[in-house]
């Protein structure tokens, strides 16, 4: 009959949330410590961290309307009418975020110096109101002294102290710290800085206070700005960009975003205007050289007519003139494309003006890639020339500019070249057709003939110098009434008000979290990695086998625990387990426990002896067998008899040969006997369930001390004919996977009614204090 069955329904996870859950209490004093060290933390970081503002504006990005004619469109317009060409924000806003942009407006503020005020604490930035003032010549400024924090006292009004640990006057003075008098210049590394106070310098205020001022660097000053800089793109085909900046002074937001879209908005009109400018300066120099041209085309004319009498072509010559004349009209746009990127090539190789290139559509040729080339290369050459202007030529954005211009420069010469040799394939196809008229021409007499080569010439040149006009006069128009639509829709105000940063509330939350966190991390790690069995709710978490007792740690170095006037905890703990073991054996005239472990080591021994004698010393006939014929165990030291188990078993011996009395008259014990070489064959003996049926007539129970479970199959063997199966746990020495491993055994019915004994557990573990046990007390106050 199965005592103990696995159950159906499995608690573990209901217990392992038990067991976190005693764990963390029983460190409830480190999640308080814990959570007013990150609290206090908190507050401080508060307290002293700089707060940040969002600063916000915006800008209207709008194109020319449609009555408003583009400079491109006027260049070259066809019949009908004109439409604004499709704005591109993301273009917009990429200009907004170049380096070359911010850099522009950069130059425009005073935010070159930045001034710190200092406490023991803290050093906040000073920006309005501020008692001295620093100057330099930025133009023979170098990166000797940007960068790095110049302390400054104020003796009085007049004279002030200057140090810099990174700046060394010499070897034996490596902390530069020197007096001068307000005013005068100062030499460092070379530079020459001026230091003056401002009507707002009080002596009474700030003379002994310690300030602080850095000397930017350009490029430092210009990504800082880049980095805080947020531009949201529009929604709702919006044409309004909303412009963010974040800074620690509102003011100093305020004045950067206003010069900021200022900047945006003069570059948009100057851009307008330098189209107009580039693409008269290119029609002037063209109409120059036409101009040249003409005239001696002109002189030369006027000296045949002189020289010679010739008549007036028939009218088969005036048809062949006039189509001749059509030709000439669509060679001469030919000769303007052919010029411009002959002009272009010439740019490209001189490496002059690149950044003032005329876009194609300027002149009226409309090649949308060749058109976007140079435009992708003024572009990138104006922002490379910023880097240049600001001394950042080994910077890496720089270096990267460099390549990205060869790259466009050599791709847009294979392009001009394939243009070129476009262009004059049909040149030739049109001086072959003219060849064909040309022949109407030759029948008219050789006078006749030169004058009329010579009007054709003069004719053509004459078609581009009127073209070249034309355009220069739409192009003066456009330059005359350039506007642009962009404009700033909301000056720069401190729309967060309060700060954004540090926030508050979100501060302490995430304080209160960590100080949550990480104690509870730490014991759930604690818990995770340690791999042994520490409470008896580690192995009603991991099992679903029944804890029969607890059994507290032995004191002393006696096997025996228990005896009749014992009161020591441990004695007690066997009591209870006693109480145990008798309710689960009414109606049974006899039964047979089977003590086993994991491994050795964990007291499998000790409980065997320490179980029968409690039950001995309740009256009740109980034997005590030494099935371990193995290894000779301590069980075996105590017996020390000759004859044993494995001697009846080899059937050497009768069974009354082997049962030996004790002290206690209720207590007999049956040793191991000589250890043999087959003790797993020997168990499978006809004659041990012989001995167990023996055993039951004649005793209450029968305590088989075994080897330890899964290590061998002599506990799987006697397990057949035990009524219980006690399997030792030994507190902060059994492994947990052992324990994982037994119960899904256990679940798999492999082994049954196994109850779970848990030894060597502290006394002062248990909730109640045991210190009214008379033997307790004399070995401690209260446990």
């Amino acid at each position: 009959m199965d005592l103990l069955q696995p159950p159906r329904v499995n608690k573990k996870t209901t217990f392992k949330n038990r067991l976190l859950l005693k764990r963390l209490l029983a460190h409830k004093y480190l999640f308080l410590v814990s959570v007013l060290l990150f609290l206090t933390g908190g507050y401080f970081h508060n307290l002293y961290t700089p707060p940040v503002y969002m600063v916000k504006s915006s800008v209207l990005v709008k194109e020319a309307d449609p009555g408003q004619t583009d400079m491109a469109h006027i260049l070259y317009e066809k019949q009908g009418s004109v439409e604004a060409p499709p704005k591109n924000m993301a273009d917009e806003i990429a200009i907004l975020k170049s380096y070359p942009f911010i850099y522009r407006t950069m130059r425009t503020l005073n935010f070159r110096v930045s001034y710190y005020t200092k406490d023991r604490l803290t050093t906040r930035e000073m920006y309005e109101k501020l008692p001295f003032r620093v100057s330099f010549i930025d133009s023979t400024l170098t990166n000797t002294v940007t960068g790095s924090p110049f302390q400054i006292t104020f003796i009085d009004k007049n004279y002030y102290t200057l140090e810099n640990e990174g700046y060394q006057l010499t070897k034996e003075n490596p902390q530069w710290k020197t007096q001068h008098k307000v005013g005068e210049t100062v030499t460092v590394n070379g530079n020459p800085i001026l230091v003056e106070v401002t009507p707002d310098f009080d002596p009474a205020q700030h003379a002994r206070k310690p300030f602080e001022f850095i000397i930017h660097d350009w490029s430092d000053l210009v990504m800082s700005a880049k980095a805080n800089v947020s531009i949201l793109f529009p929604e709702n085909e919006s044409s309004v960009l909303d412009i963010y900046y974040e800074t620690s002074i509102p003011q100093k937001g305020i004045d950067f975003l206003n010069a900021y879209t200022q900047q945006y908005i003069d570059y948009k009109y100057e851009n307008k205007n330098k189209a107009a400018t580039q693409t008269l300066d290119f029609i002037d120099e063209q109409l120059t050289a036409f101009r040249s041209t003409l005239t001696q085309i002109e002189k030369q004319k006027e000296a045949f007519k002189a020289e010679n009498t010739y008549s007036e072509a028939n009218s088969m010559t005036d048809r062949g003139l006039t189509a001749l004349s059509e030709l000439e009209n669509s060679k001469a746009a030919l000769i303007v494309s052919e010029r411009y990127y002959n002009s272009i090539l010439e740019s490209l190789r001189s490496e002059r003006n690149l950044d003032r290139l005329v876009v194609p559509s300027s002149i009226g040729i409309n090649d949308p890639l060749l058109n976007n080339l140079i435009n992708q290369l003024v572009e990138l050459q104006i922002e490379r020339n910023s880097f240049s202007s600001g001394g950042q030529t080994k910077n890496p954005v720089y270096q990267e500019l460099t390549i990205k211009i060869n790259n466009i420069k050599r791709t847009l010469r294979e392009n001009l070249n394939s243009l070129l040799a476009s262009n004059r394939i049909q040149i030739n196809q049109i001086n072959s057709r003219s060849r064909t008229f040309q022949e109407s021409v030759n029948q008219v007499p050789k006078a006749e003939r030169q004058f009329v080569n010579i009007d054709r010439l003069y004719t053509l040149n004459s078609t581009i110098y009127q073209l070249l006009l034309q355009k220069k006069v739409e192009a003066g128009i456009i330059k005359a009434s350039a506007t642009i639509q962009n404009r700033v829709i909301e000056p720069a105000y401190n729309e967060s008000g309060a700060p954004i940063q540090p926030k508050k509330t979100n501060t302490y939350i995430l304080a209160l979290l960590l100080g949550l966190g990480l104690p509870f991390a730490f014991v759930w790690l604690k818990g995770a990695l340690n791999n042994k069995i520490v409470s008896k709710d580690d192995v009603m978490s991991l099992t679903s086998m029944p804890v029969l007792g607890t059994i507290y740690h032995n004191t002393t170095s006696s096997p025996y625990a228990i005896t009749t006037n014992s009161r020591t905890a441990i004695s007690e703990s066997f009591r209870v387990l006693r109480s145990t073991l008798n309710s689960m054996s009414v109606n049974k005239s006899s039964q047979v426990l089977l003590v086993t472990s994991t491994s050795s080591g964990e007291g499998k021994t000790f409980n065997s002896i320490n179980i029968a004698s409690s039950l001995a010393l309740a009256r009740k006939k109980t034997i005590l067998l030494n099935l371990d014929l193995r290894i000779y165990s301590q069980l075996h030291k105590l017996m020390k008899q000759e004859v044993g188990m494995s001697s009846y078993l080899n059937g050497d011996v009768a069974i009354k040969d082997i049962i030996f009395p004790t002290d206690n008259p209720m207590l007999d014990t049956i040793a191991t006997g000589p250890l043999p070489n087959n003790p797993a064959e020997l168990i499978l003996d006809d004659r041990f369930p012989l001995l167990i049926n023996h055993l039951r007539d004649n005793y209450d129970y029968i305590i088989i001390d075994s080897p330890p479970l899964g290590i061998v199959s002599d506990p799987f063997i006697i397990a057949r004919y035990t009524d219980l199966n006690i399997l030792v746990i030994r507190q902060n020495y059994t492994p947990k996977d052992k324990l994982v491993e037994l119960d899904s055994m256990y679940q798999e019915g492999r082994i049954r009614n196994v109850g779970i004994i848990l030894n060597d557990v502290p006394a002062s573990n248990d909730k109640y204090q045991y210190g009214y046990f008379s033997e307790d007390k004399k070995k401690v106050k209260a446990l």
